[in-house]
Order: C-alpha cells, then sequence, then structure tokens
C-alpha cells in the first residue's frame, strides 16, 4: 500500500503503523504535490518501481476555503481547483496509465463530496471543484471502461466527529424527507 501525503512525514508515520499491524513491508510512504505535474510523475514511478503493479487509486486530497463570493480570493478559489480537481486528474491520469499497461482492472476512486451534487454557502471554490470532479469522473469511467478499470467518486456529507454529533436527528430527518420526496425512499434511510 502507498501512503501519500504532501508532507512526506506524514505519510511515513502512517505507513509505519500500518506496518506494525500488518507486516513490515505492507506499507510504503511518499511524499508528493498532487497539483504539480512533476511530483505526481515522481510518485508514480516510485509506487511502480516499489510494488510493480498498480490496483487501486484512492484520491482524497482536498480543502476547502469559506468566503462570501464577493470577498473570495482568485488565489484560493484557484488553490481549491488545483487540489481537488487538478490532482485527482494528474493522479487518474498517471495510475490509469499503469493499470492500462499491466492489463489490471483496476479502480480508481474519488473521495469527493456532498458539495459535488448540492453547492454550499460560502464555498464557491470547494463546490465548484468537487461538481468538476463528478463529471471529470464520468469521464474517466467511460474512457476506461474498455478496459475494464472503474472509476467512482464517493460523496460524503457530515462525518460523526465532536460537535457534529448531536445533529444527527436533525440530519437523518432532513435526509429521510428529502429522500422520501425525491425517491419514495425515505424507508430505507431509516432502515425500516
Amino acid at each position: 500500500m502507498a501512503v501519500v501525503d504532501i508532507q512526506s512525514d506524514k505519510a511515513a508515520n502512517v505507513a509505519q503503523e500500518i506496518n506494525a499491524e500488518y507486516g513490515e513491508g505492507t506499507a510504503y510512504g511518499f511524499g508528493a504535490d498532487a497539483t504539480s505535474e512533476q511530483s505526481v510523475l515522481a510518485l508514480s514511478r516510485g509506487v511502480d518501481e516499489i510494488f510493480g503493479r498498480v490496483d487501486l487509486l484512492v484520491y482524497s486530497a482536498g480543502i476547502a476555503k469559506a468566503a462570501f463570493i464577493s470577498d473570495f480570493q482568485l488565489g484560493d478559489f484557484d488553490r481549491s481547483l488545483q487540489v481537488n480537481l487538478v490532482g485527482y486528474f494528474l493522479c487518474a491520469r498517471e495510475f490509469s496509465r499503469l493499470m492500462i499497461r499491466d492489463g489490471i482492472q483496476g479502480r480508481i476512486i474519488q473521495i469527493n463530496s456532498k458539495s459535488g451534487k448540492v453547492g454550499s454557502k460560502h464555498n464557491s471554490g470547494y463546490s465548484a471543484a468537487k461538481f468538476g470532479g463528478v463529471g471529470l469522473t464520468q469521464s474517466l469511467a467511460l474512457d476506461l471502461a474498455e478496459y475494464g478499470i472503474t472509476v467512482h467518486s464517493l460523496m460524503l456529507g457530515n462525518l460523526l466527529k465532536g460537535s457534529r454529533v448531536a445533529y444527527v436527528p436533525v440530519t437523518v430527518a432532513t435526509i429521510r424527507d428529502q429522500a422520501g420526496y425525491q425517491t419514495g425512499a425515505s424507508r430505507a434511510v431509516l432502515h425500516r
């Protein structure tokens, strides 16, 4: 398993934790900047040298900068696009090349967000990038289907951490009502 972070020491620490539990040599840590084509190329070469193949890419890099639209700085908007969308493109391109080369019917998964389907207030850069990620995922899926490579976006919402746990009943009720209205599936959301 290749563990990648822009901070190589963090990637190395996570790889050590994995190796402690699953055996030495299970994971390797790599430092890479997903927004840099040269860095992603070096990463793909390094992963190829160590593992000799790629079965799965999970692209989970992401940042969000919140601001009202009239206060949103172009640099912040561009950075969100670079990390959340361009980095995904670069990694998917390079690692799908390895899968195709080796005839691996692999998987590419982008960790997306509910903001890839529904815009978020004060979050125009993040929402734009995540909407773009959905379109990119769909295009990649069509491009790579003939090679048996599947491509998916995993749409996450609020995670159960800290103060958000208190909102779970309200969130479930809201989701239930929206899902029931849109699909008639309110009973499925509540597992009844």
